[in-house]
């Protein structure tokens, strides 16, 4: 009842954080471990933030080897958040499912430096409106899809509508290669 509160930027903390295409690099500092030059195969800061905390309930678990963290770290894969599928053309998969998933992608996707063709299929519960805000600054274009569940998505028209703009194609085989030609 009396577990130990660690909090990111209190108890842990992050500095030389340096983001990239393929990763990060980081120095982590917790209560009983620092950690310097580390680096992660995730993309993006909040992934930093993600690993830091990682690390840090793993440290209250079990005592930390820096080389088992640093294999780890190097070995993370978190499948559909930023996974790079193919680099020619760039062809990028993220699950961002709310605005702040996708505030977040869209935080890491400058990394990349350019403008991107987005193939978006949104959960008719999810809020629509507020994903596609955060993606729209970083858009050359949008192509509108629905997943395998169709029920459970939004109709492309209707992203389409809410976007201002972009393409509507319900297949999603078919969306994908737009994308690609795009």
């Amino acid at each position: 009842n009396r577990a130990p509160l660690l909090r990111l930027n209190r108890e842990i903390t992050i500095d030389s954080v340096i983001c990239d295409a393929n990763g990060s690099t980081f120095c982590l500092h917790l209560p009983n471990a620092h950690f310097h030059n580390l680096r992660l195969a995730l993309v993006g800061p909040h992934q930093v933030a993600n690993a830091a905390l990682a690390t840090a309930a793993c440290g209250k678990v079990i005592k930390l080897n820096e080389k088992a963290v640093r294999k780890a770290l190097l070995a993370a894969f978190v499948p559909c958040r930023l996974e790079i599928v193919q680099r020619k053309p760039l062809v990028i998969l993220d699950g961002a499912h709310n605005p702040m998933k996708a505030r977040a992608l869209a935080t890491a996707l400058p990394l990349f430096g350019k403008k991107f063709v987005f193939v978006v299929g949104i959960s008719a519960t999810k809020d629509a409106a507020g994903i596609l805000k955060q993606l729209k600054p970083l858009a050359a274009g949008f192509i509108f899809t629905r997943g395998s569940g169709e029920k459970r998505f939004y109709a492309p028209k209707k992203l389409k509508a809410i976007a201002g703009g972009g393409k509507a194609e319900s297949d999603l085989r078919k969306a994908v290669s737009l994308g690609r030609s795009m």
